[in-house]
């Protein structure tokens, strides 16, 4: 079983909250501004922002748990994304006009 942290950072609240990055900043804000009256509980140390784990969990109505990781299989994104493509024929070099059927741009 995992630690349980004491603090949380911006991109774990968005995790077990599932909410956006500005959603979090904005509260963050808020709670900082009103003098923690409204928004997410969170602390500054220096210029970072941590949340507090309790008063999330006591928002939440439950334990913070961590998020199952997100599995990608990047071949069949790959694949997906970029089909292979179908052979072609290749491709014969464009041959310069030698008759009189294109005229010069300056005169003789």
């Amino acid at each position: 079983m995992p630690e349980r942290k004491d603090f949380l950072t911006v991109e774990e609240v968005m995790a077990h909250l599932r909410v956006g990055r500005t959603f979090v900043y904005e509260q963050a804000r808020l709670y900082l501004r009103t003098g923690g009256a409204q928004g997410l509980p969170c602390r500054k140390f220096g210029r970072l922002l941590r949340f507090p784990t309790a008063p999330l969990e006591a928002l939440a109505g439950a334990p913070l748990v961590e998020p199952d990781p997100v599995v990608v299989d990047l071949d069949a994104v790959r694949r997906a994304k970029d089909p292979t493509p179908a052979p072609s024929t290749p491709s014969t070099p464009r041959r310069r006009a030698t008759g009189t059927e294109q005229s010069s741009l300056f005169p003789d």
